[in-house]
Formats: structure tokens, C-alpha cells, sequence
């Protein structure tokens, strides 16, 4: 695997200071990011991971989730699957849509 930009590796440590971002996704947060899609949560898949995919979370319209799939595809990131989860909490209301994009592998 190439080694990531310095930019980039420094922006997976400094996004958060409490959870840096895993650097297998840390190119799709920064693309979506940079497009105005807020992400929610990532993670990189694989062994150790809560995750078998590389996987990014975001909030939004479903016009949000075609937007980011678009971005992302004109990334030529590997998008394996757009999926949006409801959860239910405080009453057992449904809360979201919460979209996840999941990726065929890390991303350098």
C-alpha cells in the first residue's frame, strides 16, 4: 500500500483529538468533509476493527446520501454499499436516516 500524503495522515490524527480517524478511510471523511457532508463516524475494517469493511457514517437527506455517493464516486473511491439505518432511542423513537457507505477495501 502507498504511504498516505502527510496531509492527510496528519488530518486522520488531528480531526479528533479523543479518536483519530483510522487511515484506511481517512481519504473518503476528507472528501465527503470537504464537500459539506459531516460524517458521523468511520472505520477502517478488517482484523481489530468494530467493522469487516471500511465503513463511513453520515447524517442527511436522502439527497445528501446520492450527493455523497456522486462525490465519492467521482473520487474513484471503491464504494461497495450505500445503506441508511434507523435507531431507536429516547422513547423508542426512530432516529436518522443514518447513511453508511462501506468501502471494497482500504483506501491509501
Amino acid at each position: 500500500m502507498t504511504p498516505l500524503p502527510p496531509d492527510l495522515e496528519l488530518r486522520a490524527y488531528a480531526a479528533r483529538w479523543d479518536h483519530p480517524i483510522d487511515l484506511g478511510v481517512v481519504r473518503a471523511v476528507k472528501v465527503l468533509r470537504d464537500h459539506d457532508i459531516a460524517t458521523t463516524e468511520s472505520c477502517e475494517g478488517g482484523e481489530g476493527h468494530c467493522r469487516r469493511w471500511p465503513t463511513v457514517w453520515f447524517r442527511g437527506s436522502p439527497g445528501e446520501a446520492w450527493k455523497a455517493l456522486g462525490v465519492l464516486l467521482d473520487y474513484e473511491l471503491p464504494v461497495r454499499s450505500l445503506s441508511a439505518t434507523w435507531t431507536f432511542d429516547y422513547g423508542n423513537f426512530p432516529q436518522g436516516p443514518e447513511w453508511v457507505v462501506e468501502f471494497k477495501r482500504k483506501l491509501d
